[in-house]
């Protein structure tokens, strides 16, 4: 994927220099040299794209890149172009991360939530407290909390979801989770892992609505073994997930969100 293809991306956050500037055509050479063997030197490197006309505003579009302790990659994109052409979104996922080093991931309908002053902000917190709780097949979180877990196991189940292999071998490797997984969904083999997806396109599961996300708990109780050993990464202090705590609703409904799908 090109990203300065990416329609409005007209700001970059760069190494978290304070304050998002116009981006020049120089920004979109930095991910690929971070990417290659010249660019791999120890330290925190960041890169944050996005659109619309104010530069600090949250928005419907958006890129960003980490490499550090909490390394990350993360697309954000209207839900009309998701919903227009399933497939042509799980083309693009694969793309992105088919030849990256990674440990979990996922990709479908997601809150575009803002990094900052949400555990301080209760009318958020308790938006997300009411989403989470009506929609079991919508992600929640920023990718700088959650991609500190990311090496200990799957927090969720999404329309794709995304294993590699160092965690696979917590279930003897991909031949092993390939053949616990249901048969009538599709898995790709990836360079560094798996991609599986859980039917033909991504669901919100709206329990008002009564949605059918079995697919996702038929993939989750599949992939128990592999999800977040959640008492081994509580805060024994203050009883919440760290990142996650502050993000889905609080430490009880965030222990109750991430086991969701991982159920026997």
């Amino acid at each position: 994927m090109n990203v300065s293809e990416i329609d409005d991306m007209k700001w970059v956050l760069i190494n978290g220099e304070g304050k998002f500037r116009k981006i020049t055509r120089k920004v979109f050479d930095m991910i690929p040299f971070w990417l290659s063997p010249e660019g791999r030197e120890p330290g925190i490197r960041g890169i944050n794209l996005q659109g619309g006309p104010d530069r600090n505003g949250r928005i419907d579009k958006g890129f960003s890149f980490h490499h550090s302790t909490r390394s990350h990659l993360r697309l954000t994109l209207l839900v009309e172009y998701m919903l227009e052409d399933p497939q042509r979104f799980a083309t693009l996922a694969k793309t992105m991360v088919g030849r990256l080093k990674f440990a979990t991931g996922n990709a479908g309908f997601s809150v575009n939530m803002y990094l900052g002053g949400i555990g301080n902000d209760r009318e958020e917190g308790s938006h997300i407290h009411m989403l989470s709780r009506r929609f079991d097949g919508l992600d929640l979180g920023v990718p700088w909390d959650s991609a500190y877990y990311a090496k200990h196991g799957l927090r969720t189940i999404n329309w794709l979801t995304f294993v590699g292999d160092g965690v696979l071998e917590r279930m003897n490797g991909r031949d092993a989770v390939k053949a616990a997984l249901p048969h009538d969904l599709p898995v790709t083999n990836l360079d560094h892992g798996l991609m599986i997806q859980t039917g033909p396109r991504p669901m919100l599961g709206d329990v008002n609505r009564q949605e059918d996300l079995g697919a996702y708990y038929r993939v989750g109780c599949a992939l128990r073994p592999l999800a977040l050993n959640l008492p081994a990464i509580l805060d024994p202090e203050t009883f919440r997930l760290e990142g996650y705590g502050r993000d889905i609703g609080g430490s009880v409904n965030t222990e109750r969100w991430c086991k969701r799908f991982f159920k026997s």
